[in-house]
């Protein structure tokens, strides 16, 4: 069926005249003389069935997929999973990759790192990156517990505090340093001892 077009037209002579409406017209029922002869046409099935064999035959006779196969019918179906019961999996010694359940090898270390000739001049910045560590997690520990019971709480304070104990850990981290360069005259030949090959 077609849209409806516009019934009437609007240009630029006719915009500003009055819009009459137009009136709705009704509907009446047709005499039954001339329903008598209309036809009424119904559609076609296209599938043709009978009452007979609707009420023996079921709609999913034919199908079969949850029905054991044959193959499977004669076979003890407590062998198809029975390698997970068994014992862990050994690998040769030579391999350092996982295995097939969650435990990993780990690879030996090929280069070997002796203690007593590890510079002094790395345990002040050590000790700092571990205060700093602590530092850090202290203030997101507090962060989280004041957010949690109060979400608008104002955090300023914290982060004042947070500047005053990482100026004391820098100043105890460059007093250090200052300290372990004084007494290290270690010459820097003889601080790297670590040998790749054993």
């Amino acid at each position: 069926m077609a849209k409806r077009t516009a019934s009437s037209d609007i240009n630029h002579d006719n915009w500003d005249a009055p819009f009459v409406p137009e009136e709705a017209g009704s509907f009446k029922i047709a005499a039954q003389a001339a329903l008598q002869k209309r036809v009424i046409k119904t559609a076609k099935r296209r599938i043709k069935t009978s009452e007979s064999s609707d009420a023996g035959k079921s709609l999913f006779a034919s199908f079969g997929g949850f029905k054991p196969n044959a193959a499977s019918q004669g076979s003890d179906t407590s062998k198809t999973f029975s390698f997970l019961s068994s014992g862990p999996v050994t690998t040769s010694s030579n391999t350092s990759m996982p295995t097939n359940g969650t435990k990993f090898v780990t690879p030996q270390p090929r280069f070997e790192m002796t203690n007593s000739n590890i510079p002094s001049v790395n345990r002040p910045q050590q000790k700092y990156l571990s205060d700093l560590k602590e530092l850090n997690q202290s203030v997101v520990a507090w962060i989280k517990k004041h957010v949690e019971s109060d979400s608008h709480c104002i955090l300023s304070p914290v982060f004042e505090d947070y500047n005053k104990h990482l100026t004391k850990i820098r100043a105890e981290r460059d007093a250090a340093e200052k300290a372990s360069s004084v007494v290290s005259s270690t010459p820097a030949s003889s601080l790297s001892s670590f040998n790749f090959f054993q």
